[in-house]
C-alpha cells in the first residue's frame, strides 16, 4: 500500500519521523541506546530531503550515524493519555 493509501485509512494526522542509528556505539549497547528520533516533519518530501542531507554529511566523514525516515501518526494528547 502506498503512503497515500495508509493516510486515507487513518483518523490521525500522519507525520514523518527522522530516525538516526548510531553505528559508532559499542556492540554491547542496547538497541534503544543506538536509535533516536531526531525530529518529526509534516511531509514525506521534507523527510526525504532531510534524510538525504543528513546522510550526505555522514558520507563526508562528519559522523558515524545513518538516517532514515518513518511515517507515523500524531495522536492528540487527549487520546494518548491513559484513563484512570
Amino acid at each position: 500500500m502506498t503512503i497515500e493509501g495508509w493516510m486515507a485509512h487513518s483518523r490521525y494526522r500522519h507525520v514523518f519521523a527522522i530516525v538516526r542509528v548510531d553505528e559508532f556505539t559499542r556492540e554491547d549497547m542496547e538497541i534503544d541506546q543506538k536509535i533516536r528520533v531526531t525530529k518529526v516533519v509534516a511531509s514525506e518530501e521534507e523527510a526525504i530531503a532531510e534524510v538525504e542531507r543528513l546522510n550526505a554529511l555522514q558520507e563526508k566523514g562528519e559522523g558515524g550515524s545513518r538516517y532514515f525516515w518513518q511515517m507515523t501518526r500524531l495522536v492528540p494528547s487527549s487520546e494518548a493519555a491513559p484513563e484512570d
